[in-house]
């Protein structure tokens, strides 16, 4: 197994989460939506009974970070307007176990609300 250091910012929540067990089960990866507009989005972490994304961003640089986050805010504000949550972190929240726990743990939060409502 690589130390959680060594684990690219996904991996390390998709280890936390495997490792808790929590409510709303395991989420797809890589779940593709579509858009209205005919365009085919890919979420890291998806729920989609309970319409919950998880999005995890890497620290880019100058231009090309420009135009990577015009196109997720594209992609989010589609999923949004198909009734999507889309719950974002970047590569410096998912840097440490810690930061990796509140992550999971407000991703828990969100389906934990989510499921209820549903309900």
């Amino acid at each position: 197994m690589t130390a959680f250091s060594k684990l690219k910012p996904a991996e390390k929540f998709a280890e936390k989460w495997r490792t808790h067990g929590l409510v709303g089960g395991d989420p797809e990866t890589e779940h593709r939506f579509d858009s209205d507009g005919g365009r085919r989005w890919r979420f890291d972490f998806a729920w989609p009974d309970q319409r919950l994304a998880v999005e995890v961003d890497g620290l880019g640089y100058g231009h090309q970070a420009v135009v990577g986050m015009a196109a997720d805010n594209e992609k989010q504000n589609a999923a949004v307007q198909q009734g999507w949550s889309v719950l974002r972190f970047n590569s410096k929240q998912l840097g440490s176990h810690a930061s990796v726990e509140a992550a999971v743990q407000q991703v828990c939060e969100v389906l934990c609300s989510a499921i209820e409502l549903r309900d």
